[in-house]
């Protein structure tokens, strides 16, 4: 656990997460004003999935590797 950070800088512009994000699924049993706390959410690809379908009341905690906060501004400006 101590070497997560360092994990994240090292591998975070080229991680490829192989598990989809289950949005519908989700979407049927969460409702949009809910608050959602995403533990352990790394660069945010959830939580950006979940902003772009109108959930906003979303929280994310990750001790940020510098690797994984670059990635998730680039992720939201492409999204955009």
């Amino acid at each position: 656990m101590n070497h997560q950070k360092e994990y994240w800088n090292e591998v975070a512009n080229e991680k490829q997460f192989t598990t989809p994000f289950q949005f519908d699924w989700f979407s049927k049993y969460v409702n949009k004003e809910a608050a959602i706390l995403d533990y352990g959410c790394g660069y945010g690809r959830t939580l950006l999935e979940l902003k772009q379908n109108q959930f906003m009341n979303l929280y994310g905690v990750f001790e940020l590797a510098d690797g994984a906060v670059l990635r998730h501004h680039h992720e939201e400006r492409v999204k955009e």
